[in-house]
């Protein structure tokens, strides 16, 4: 029943009542109202009288099922990384993959502006600032009397402030005088054993990155980096730096990214004032990955910052990392002012994309990289680690860096690394995040990321310091389920396979499952990010067993949708996992699971 059904059925109760109908009928409307209009934008109507906003119009979205259900599949073929062309192996897959994936993204993108540009036309005339090409999304500068019309409108699923603030993320110990002596330079390549994968052939030729930042790398360094001016994107024409120190965080996030898939195709965005236009083109361009070092922090009346809570930039980039075939990587934040110990900023908490926390050089947790410590029944940042202390990306920088800022991009270029040896993994991010958590460094024990024995979400580490030789070599022997989904409302069903382990060897199996962007404001701003996924969002989890014995499973409330099982085989032979969905929802869940056996 929609809003309006809702009204005229209410009208026609008070009327058999005698209950005064406009009052009733006002009485609803006003329910309604509360429901689409999301808190923080009400807040703002209450501080400015009820002036003008730029708010983000989420309409219903189109039928997207069909465009992941149209990825095509193939059977997965044997690697090895001994015997392989002298230059850039699997060249010709990638650019199949690409054209693949533009086509699917183009096809969404028609049907997207189609939707959304008659939607304006007929209910936002003259309001308009914004049309999405990508999302159910039109941004637009309504008063509260225009917010509280268009609210009742059956086809508007929520009315958000678009209004985020990028604070200066630079923990003190890790500022801009950090002296060069500490430095241990792009040592961080040794550590996560990138010039393994890259003596192998593997450098991110033929991938697409995007790096999204409040500014430009500086002009100079664009030319030092390989990246053309064309590949930059400046908003309203923006070709000036502002901010020094963001151009120079902008230079140094970037240089990182290359530093670890050097041949990738890189791409900048300038996204202030707004994530979505300068996102969308990034996905016009066709990039594979997008890494965020930023932190958009959504911005309360009268309350500060929104921390700890999902809300309408977490789920718009859950949507797109969903819809669009793109990997998406942000950083878990520092440990600032404005975002203390153990609170993560809103846009910081997308399920789909891959959450990433700082490790200094000895593989030790900085004492600034954020995390949510958050229970069973929620979920916790980050989804993993990488080297973010004392960062020098490039011979000609003098400057060390650190921050998670500079721990995400090397994700984002270890997964260009991963893509190019296994284009199949271009389509499915899920399996790149299983594959990076199931393969962590061999120094898992620190790490207590069993959920079965920690029972309360992650570590500060997430999964464990990413390692990308460990990764490759899981490509290469096929230790990964991927292509995987549960049909709609298929509550208990459980899917099976079997793996080969050997006995003795500390063995990481990982799970990871995408999500729908599943948001609906709360009047309680303090509600955590998983507030509205009681009824709507799935469950999927697995367990092992060999010759019925089960060795571990993971908790069925875990909200999070990156789940490990860590244990020891007491023998060599075939082992049997079990996923299952505990919870049937509208949408097919797309998931993958990832094993790894460690020689201690």
């Amino acid at each position: 029943m929609n809003k309006i059904t809702k009204l005229l059925s209410l009208l026609t109760l008070t009327a058999l009542l005698g209950l005064p109908s406009l009052a009733a009928a006002e009485a609803q409307a006003t329910a309604v109202r509360s429901q689409v209009i999301g808190e923080s934008l009400s807040l703002a109507y209450a501080e400015e009288k009820g002036e003008a906003q730029s708010v983000m119009v989420y309409i219903e979205d189109i039928d997207q099922e069909s465009a992941r259900s149209r990825v095509s599949t193939s059977e997965p073929t044997a690697l090895t990384l001994s015997n392989i062309p002298e230059e850039y192996p699997n060249q010709h897959e990638i650019e199949a993959k690409q054209a693949e994936i533009m086509a699917l993204r183009n096809a969404s993108k028609e049907a997207y502006l189609k939707q959304n540009t008659a939607f304006a036309e007929k209910y936002l005339d003259g309001k308009v600032e914004y049309i999405s090409k990508y999302s159910p999304v039109i941004i637009a500068s309504l008063d509260s009397a225009d917010a509280n019309r268009l609210a009742l409108n059956s086809g508007v699923e929520s009315i958000e402030l678009y209004e985020t603030d990028v604070v200066a993320d630079i923990p003190e110990e890790e500022s801009l005088a950090a002296p060069l002596a500490t430095t241990a330079g792009t040592d961080y390549l040794s550590m996560i054993q990138a010039n393994e994968v890259h003596d192998a052939g593997y450098t991110g030729q033929g991938i697409k990155i995007g790096i999204q930042e409040i500014e430009l790398p500086f002009n100079d360094w664009l030319d030092r980096l390989g990246i053309p001016d064309g590949n930059c994107y400046s908003y309203e024409g923006h070709n000036s730096y502002v901010n020094y120190a963001n151009a120079d965080h902008a230079t140094y996030v970037t240089a990182v990214a290359v530093s670890v898939a050097p041949d990738a195709e890189f791409f900048c965005a300038y996204l202030d004032p707004g994530f979505v236009q300068s996102t969308e083109w990034l996905l016009d361009q066709g990039v594979n990955v997008i890494n965020m070092s930023q932190a958009l922090y959504t911005v309360v009346e009268g309350e500060g910052y929104l921390l700890n809570t999902y809300d309408v930039v977490a789920a718009w980039f859950d949507h797109i990392a969903l819809q669009h075939l793109v990997h998406v990587c942000l950083p878990s934040s520092n440990i600032i002012e404005q975002s203390p110990a153990g609170h993560i900023c809103s846009a910081l908490l997308s399920y789909n994309a891959i959450s990433v926390g700082a490790v200094d050089s000895e593989g030790n947790i900085t004492s600034y990289s954020n995390y949510s410590p958050m229970t069973l029944s929620e979920g916790s940042r980050p989804d993993i680690c990488a080297p973010g202390s004392q960062i020098l990306p490039h011979e000609d920088l003098d400057v060390p860096k650190g921050g998670t800022s500079f721990a995400a991009p090397v994700v984002a270029g270890a997964v260009a690394l991963m893509c190019e040896q296994k284009p199949e993994l271009l389509l499915y991010s899920e399996t790149v995040k299983s594959i990076l958590a199931a393969s962590v460094s061999d120094c898992y024990g620190k790490y207590n990321t069993s959920l079965v024995s920690n029972g309360n979400g992650f570590t500060q580490y997430g999964a464990g310091i990413i390692n990308c030789l460990n990764a490759s070599q899981a490509i290469e022997a096929i230790q990964c389920i991927y292509g995987e989904y549960f049909e709609p409302l298929t509550n208990g069903q459980i899917k099976v396979y079997t793996i080969d382990l050997q006995a003795g060897k500390t063995t990481r199996i990982a799970l990871s499952y995408l999500r729908q962007a599943y948001y609906n404001h709360s009047s309680d701003i303090n509600n955590y990010w998983n507030n509205t996924t009681s009824t709507t969002a799935p469950s999927v989890g697995f367990y092992v067993q060999r010759n019925g014995v089960y060795y571990a499973q993971t908790p069925s409330n875990y909200a999070g949708n990156l789940k490990i099982i860590e244990f020891v085989p007491s023998y060599t032979g075939t082992y049997t996992i079990m996923v299952n969905n505990n919870r049937g929802i509208n949408e097919t869940v797309w998931f993958s699971v990832a094993w790894y056996q460690y020689d201690t």
